[in-house]
């Protein structure tokens, strides 16, 4: 397997959390994004660089920059500080590949979620695949999240968005490419 990149698009306005920039809230003896990069320490041999999108207001009031090199003094990251906060989690990300030119194998990763990424690499590490994308089966409550539709004979995705209320098939936080 070739080195990865990972992207932690964090450019969110955080409406959930009373506005409050999400990955630096404390969730336990860690913040979220601390949390969220755990489970790839395991994996630094095999990552290129961390990607931490971001916008520049969030970096002016939360010190951005100065928590990163705190937080990551042994992880090779780079930060992309974008001028102004984007509409969607996708629109982050493009504009976050688009402004470093980020090129080759990468996990895109919620920077709230703390996942054991070991099968994930498992499967990368024995299966030559261009996309894949974790799920799980949601209920009611997971409402919001992102879902996609499964052609269960091909197993390829025919639909993909937060807006399929009959999915009952959630994306877990974080999709290879």
């Amino acid at each position: 397997m070739k080195k990865l990149n990972i992207i932690f698009p964090m450019c969110g306005k955080s409406s959930r959390f009373n506005y409050k920039f999400k990955p630096f809230i404390q969730i336990s003896d860690l913040t979220f994004i601390e949390l969220a990069v755990k489970h790839f320490k395991k994996y630094i041999n095999l990552i290129n660089i961390v990607y931490f999108i971001i916008a520049e207001e969030q970096n002016i009031n939360n010190d951005v920059e100065q928590k990163l090199k705190y937080y990551f003094k042994e992880i090779n990251y780079e930060l992309i500080i974008l001028q102004k906060q984007t509409n969607s989690h996708y629109e982050t990300i493009k504009k976050g590949i688009y402004t470093k030119n980020i090129i080759g194998e990468s996990i895109i990763c919620d920077c709230d979620h703390s996942i054991d990424i070991e099968p994930m690499m498992n499967y990368l590490n024995n299966n030559s695949i261009d996309i894949l994308v974790p799920y799980w089966n949601i209920n009611e409550y997971n409402n919001n999240w992102d879902k996609i539709i499964i052609n269960e004979k091909t197993n390829t995705i025919l639909n993909f968005n937060n807006k399929l209320s009959n999915s009952k098939i959630g994306i877990i936080g974080c999709i290879y490419f």
